[in-house]
């Protein structure tokens, strides 16, 4: 008889690992979750398909050499299981990891295959995320009206369903695609909108961590430099601390805005600066971001 208490340990693991994920803590979040899978039964259950989903996608967002293995393992459970939403979030995932290996084709299909099946179950939430980041693929394949379409559609999809919490990053999304068409006052509309919205939301400003990126271009282009480095400041001592794989697509942002400022600044001054940025909390930066608006 399968001992309960190993189904009660996967379950709290998932949702401290989910609580981990949340707030970029990913060391922590794989930590908890491996404990629990050493010890977890042979047999697929609910408790270890979702312990091994949320693991799989930890393991991505690392960028751990165990990534294929992390989401094979996860498959074969929610095959067992007929779990087709947990099979729709991995071939997302899959899309993802295709996506940092520089197969934009393949991403695409995987993330298009995940939201046929989102929609098979009505997974609105899913639905949301996806159309999103495929918005997302457009954006990184330079098809900008696509991009603009599709997260426009999503946000469409988490007004309609009340997803509140997804509309801050999504909102960023359309700041990045305006920044990509020139347009930098757009750019830093839809920055400033989605900090705004994550403030409403009190999610802490991790969830759109990325406008930091963009918002560093923006007050580069406009001469703004000491605020350019304090964005790049915070995003760099952040994603140090997550234990997070740097986007290669906002790295490239990043590198540029970095090769401008130690253009302008000299090499010594800007990372002066970028060191000051440094010690500010995502928060802090995104709340100064807003009041130099």
């Amino acid at each position: 008889m399968r001992d309960r208490a190993d189904d009660r340990l996967l379950l709290l693991s998932s949702r401290l690992a989910r609580f981990w994920d949340a707030r970029h803590h990913l060391h922590e979040g794989r930590r908890w979750l491996d404990a629990a899978l050493a010890n977890a039964p042979a047999e697929a259950t609910p408790e270890k398909s979702e312990a091994l989903l949320r693991r799989a996608h930890i393991v991505w967002r690392r960028g751990d050499p165990d990534v294929v293995d992390a989401i094979s393992a996860a498959e074969s459970a929610a095959q067992e299981l007929g779990d087709v939403k947990a099979l729709g979030w991995l071939r997302a995932i899959y899309g993802a990891e295709a996506l940092r290996s520089g197969d934009t084709p393949q991403g695409r299909q995987e993330y298009e295959r995940a939201l046929d099946m989102f929609r098979e179950v009505g997974a609105v939430r899913e639905i949301a995320i996806t159309t999103h980041d495929l918005g997302l693929i457009a954006w990184m394949d330079a098809d900008y009206p696509r991009a603009r379409q599709l997260v426009e559609e999503s946000l469409r999809i988490c007004r309609a369903a009340s997803l509140v919490g997804l509309e801050p990053a999504f909102t960023g999304t359309l700041g990045f695609v305006a920044l990509a068409e020139g347009d930098l006052g757009e750019a830093e509309s839809h920055f400033c909108e989605s900090i705004r919205l994550d403030q409403a939301a009190d999610a802490g400003g991790v969830g759109v961590v990325n406008n930091l990126v963009g918002l560093a271009s923006t007050r580069c282009a406009k001469k703004e430099y000491t605020d350019a480095c304090l964005m790049l400041g915070a995003y760099d001592a952040y994603m140090q601390i997550s234990g997070e794989a740097e986007d290669p697509h906002f790295d490239e942002i990043r590198l540029g805005v970095l090769g401008d400022l130690e253009a302008r600044l000299g090499y010594e001054e800007s990372r002066n600066a970028i060191a000051v940025g440094a010690a500010l909390s995502v928060r802090q930066a995104l709340e100064h971001a807003l009041s130099t608006d």
